[in-house]
């Protein structure tokens, strides 16, 4: 099993944050909203209360396959929980990929 650690950048007053930081707050958020305990979070996903404490912490990152599932779980997505779109599916015009690359608005 391979595990990948996706790294995106967010940009406020002309810093770059990583997006793990949006995630933790994220999957907090929206575990409280559905009325989640990280026990019954845990138990679905199957992994310990530690773990998806750790997570909301920012402390490890889950694997790919977690996000899929807590975005199936929580009826959103993955770039919501990643901190690439907002709760309305707009995407951050302020994100960066692994590469610097703005993930914003392209024309051609």
């Amino acid at each position: 099993m391979f595990f990948i650690t996706v790294k995106a950048f967010y940009k406020n007053n002309d810093k770059l944050y990583l997006m793990s930081k949006i995630f933790g707050e994220n999957l907090k958020s929206i575990r409280k909203e559905n009325h989640f305990t990280q026990e019954n979070l845990a138990k679905i996903l199957n992994v310990s209360k530690m773990t998806i404490s750790a997570w909301e912490a920012d402390k490890q990152e889950p694997s790919i396959d977690n996000i899929v599932r807590i975005a199936l779980i929580f009826r959103t997505t993955a770039d919501y929980l990643l901190g690439l779109e907002d709760e309305f599916g707009n995407k951050n015009k302020n994100t960066y990929n692994n590469y610097g690359i703005h993930n914003g608005d392209v024309k051609f």
